[in-house]
């Protein structure tokens, strides 16, 4: 049937619309104000356009938090971007994370704003073609879909 997977299409073009909103929201709000989240031992700093996921080593429990950052990095990339950094302090113990990775918000948008498009554009109804099913109604006179009994403007 087409008619269901019509119906998915335009509910993923109206969640993929209002995901595509939201991340440029967000995006331009982290230029004004960051936010600092651990569940350790992983860390997430959304700031400066992107997203920063951080992994530091096994370390003692420490309860979870969420919290506004006075400062923002200055340092995001601007491509998606993997750092290997393995930092140790004198005494032989690990200083700093295990590896962070950069993902800016534009390219969170271009992943969900490019499949977004086409479901808008698949869902465009063609001039001569049903509403409901897509059926070709040259030469229909009737009124009605021949295919689901939809009723249509008789052609002109």
């Amino acid at each position: 049937m087409s008619t269901g997977r019509s119906g998915l299409l335009r509910i993923s073009k109206w969640v993929g619309l209002t995901l595509c909103i939201l991340l440029l929201v967000t995006w331009v709000g982290t230029y004004a104000r960051g936010v600092f989240i651990r569940v350790y031992p992983n860390h997430v700093v959304v700031s400066d356009g992107g997203v920063r996921f951080l992994r530091y080593p096994i370390a003692p429990y420490r309860p979870a938090e969420v919290t506004w950052m006075e400062e923002s990095l200055n340092n995001m990339h601007f491509l998606p971007h993997v750092v290997w950094s393995k930092q140790f302090l004198a005494d032989g113990s690990q200083a700093g994370p295990d590896w962070w990775f950069d993902l800016p918000f534009w390219f969170l948008l271009l992943i969900f704003g490019f499949p977004t498009l086409v479901a808008w554009r698949r869902d465009r109804v063609k001039p001569g073609h049903c509403r409901s099913c897509d059926y070709d109604l040259t030469g229909n006179e009737s009124g009605r879909c021949p295919e689901c009994a939809t009723p249509t403007e008789p052609a002109k």
